[in-house]
């Protein structure tokens, strides 16, 4: 099956203008970004193709799983994405998130019994954990 899409003359001007005018929303976000971020949280810049966020400054002590996740939207955040915690890892020397590697956390993605987790003895390090286990986690906000 062929799809194709017609493209206008009014509709390629109506996407150069939205995607100008996201382009400006983006560059506002990104310089009111640390100033925007709740108390406890530090702004993490946006890299590549991630946009910044709001990340918890510290990591929280730790709990299960659901535990975690109810703590997040507790504080109206959730759990911070694997490629957030690995961003604000790797880049921690450009923001004011400290504190990584030393312990494992837990992340958002959850599986039917276990989740991922990060952070043991590096940036790099992922593996999962089973739900009722206890890590360490930082909650993650736009």
């Amino acid at each position: 099956m062929n799809f194709f899409i017609k493209l206008t003359a009014a509709n390629f001007l109506a996407s150069v203008v939205f995607l100008a005018a996201g382009a400006s929303a983006m560059a506002s976000s990104k310089s009111a970004g640390a100033a925007s971020c709740r108390p406890g949280f530090s702004f993490v810049e946006s890299i590549g193709n991630l946009p910044g966020f709001c990340m918890s400054s510290t990591a929280e002590a730790p709990k299960s799983f659901e535990a975690a996740k109810s703590s997040c939207w507790s504080k109206g955040a959730r759990l911070c994405t694997a490629r957030e915690w690995y961003k604000a890892c790797r880049y921690s020397q450009n923001s004011s998130v400290f504190g990584f590697g030393a312990q494992a956390e837990w992340v958002g993605h959850r599986h039917s019994t276990y989740a991922e987790i990060m952070g043991q003895s590096s940036c790099m390090w992922e593996s999962y954990g089973y739900l009722e286990h206890s890590y360490s986690s930082r909650c993650c906000y736009r």
